[in-house]
């Protein structure tokens, strides 16, 4: 006769139990009972079952979540029910058996690797929100010493986590403020090199904020190369990205670590879209989606539209910014979702479907109200003079467009400025009016020698702006001028 099995929820108490490395005396000290009790639990050696409401509530002293113990019971259950039923008198043949006791292995084995990846994110999620109580005390502080004193001298304050928090807001950062962006990359970096436990972690810790400091470099210009590089001059981009790799070559590997592989490839392919070495770009955008956490696949999605529309392949821009709109949830990722929105709206002018483009127009405005970001509602409305100007309403297009680029000149955001008034002279000579745009080049004259257009790449540039001077241009030649700068500028309007 087979032996009698003990009910599920005490055997799902064994299981767990053993799964999550703990012993019988250790789990009795802390459930506050004697070890004999907890083996009667354990064996069935008790008149009834072991209540659902204790198995859980032991379950619970020894840190398991309350899925696990579904798990356990639901795979006992599976298990049990390919085998005879208890007391019926058939035995289970060797192979049965054997298998049986293979799928109980297994299946105890993949319960445990849940179990520890569950205790993982637990974990990582209490640095996170530890770290960004610390980012709140440091964020008022005015001086960037003082920040530094502070993760110095303040026990628990230099961990894996602020390091993350601080390259994340350096990105953020960087979409207003190059100088911005640079220094907390480089605050990241210092708090690296304070944290603590073993060297891959720190190594790891390195590594990550080497890779923002990389960013802030590009976004700041630091693209060409280092040879001849006066003192003063932002180093490299490239230059903190191959530090970043040597930082993992020198320490190792972790076996699980608490930073975005992904986010580390999306911001190297950044980089090499803005070098112009696109196919490097695509692939490491590719890799980048592929290793993709929860949550991140929107920003890496509008990473590879950015890539595309440099490229000159704006039907995969539009395609992968479509990817990114859906994959972005307003409520958590209200920024990105802005940012996709604009930009979706932005690729469907270019691509003369104005229509699609204003229906996504109010909620775009929308999203930038409630966040009550200035140079946000700016762009908006430079969305919307665009909008206006594909709908025939060159008046209005006018109007919306000389304000907007005006107020890019005013905050000293160039690039923009002259991408603006690009587009209102684009308007004001499908019009007929080459005196305004002779008007409108002479009032930019600075602000496109500040972008240096006397480079090859901006030849266009340079030919629109003399045939403006003599009111020879056309509206075509705005056009082209204007697929020149964005081609060698930053591709994402709405976040700089």
């Amino acid at each position: 006769m087979p032996r009698s099995l003990p009910p599920l929820t005490n055997d799902a108490l064994k299981h767990l139990r053993e799964a999550l490395g703990w012993s019988q005396a250790e789990l009795a000290g802390r459930a506050g009972i004697k070890v004999a009790t907890l083996s009667d639990y354990e064996t069935g050696r008790m008149k009834h079952a072991l209540e659902r409401s204790r198995l859980d509530g032991l379950a619970a002293l020894m840190g398991a979540p309350p899925w696990a113990v579904e798990s356990i019971l639901a795979a006992l259950e599976s298990v049990r029910s390919a085998s005879p039923a208890t007391g019926s008198g058939a035995e289970l043949s060797p192979d049965l058996r054997a298998g049986l006791e293979q799928a109980a292995a297994k299946i105890a084995r993949l319960v445990r690797r849940d179990l520890l990846a569950a205790g993982r994110a637990l974990l990582h999620e209490a640095a996170r929100a530890q770290a960004a109580e610390v980012w709140a005390v440091l964020r008022p502080m005015k001086k960037d010493a003082d920040r530094r004193l502070a993760i110095a001298q303040t026990p628990g304050y230099a961990t894996w986590a602020l390091v993350e928090r601080l390259a994340h807001e350096s990105e953020k950062a960087a979409a207003h403020d190059a100088d911005r962006a640079l220094t907390l990359a480089a605050l990241a970096l210092s708090t690296a090199d304070l944290v603590p436990g073993p060297p891959p972690l720190r190594a790891a810790a390195r590594e990550y904020a080497w890779v923002y400091v990389g960013n802030a470099r590009r976004v700041k210009g630091g693209l060409s190369s280092d040879a001849g590089r006066k003192p003063g001059e932002v180093e490299t981009s490239d230059a903190a990205f191959v530090r970043a790799k040597e930082e993992v070559a020198a320490a190792g590997e972790l076996e699980f670590s608490p930073f975005s592989r992904a986010r580390l490839l999306d911001l190297e392919a950044s980089l090499r879209r803005d070098q112009r070495r696109f196919p490097e770009a695509l692939a490491l955008a590719e890799r980048a989606i592929a290793l993709a956490r929860p949550g991140e696949q929107g920003f890496l999605w509008l990473n590879r539209s950015a890539i595309f529309e440099q490229s000159g392949e704006p039907e995969a821009a539009l395609s992968a910014l479509r990817e990114a709109s859906a994959a972005l949830d307003e409520r958590s990722e209200p920024r990105l979702r802005l940012v996709a929105l604009f930009n979706l709206a932005a690729s469907l002018l270019d691509l003369g479907r104005g229509g699609e483009a204003a229906r996504l127009l109010p909620r775009v405005r929308a999203l930038a109200e409630e966040r009550r970001d200035a140079l946000d509602l700016l762009r908006v409305l430079w969305l919307e003079g665009l909008a206006a100007a594909a709908a025939g309403n060159t008046g209005k297009a006018a109007a919306v467009l000389d304000q907007v680029w005006r107020d890019f000149a005013a905050r000293e955001m160039a690039y923009d400025a002259a991408l603006a008034a690009l587009d209102l002279a684009n308007v004001q000579l499908a019009a007929g009016r080459p005196a305004e745009t002779r008007s409108l080049a002479l009032q930019t004259a600075a602000i496109f020698r500040a972008l240096d257009v006397e480079r090859e790449e901006l030849a266009a540039v340079r030919l629109f702006l003399a045939a403006a001077l003599q009111e020879r241009a056309t509206a075509e030649q705005a056009r082209t001028a204007l697929r020149a700068l964005k081609a060698v500028g930053p591709s994402d309007r709405a976040h700089g």
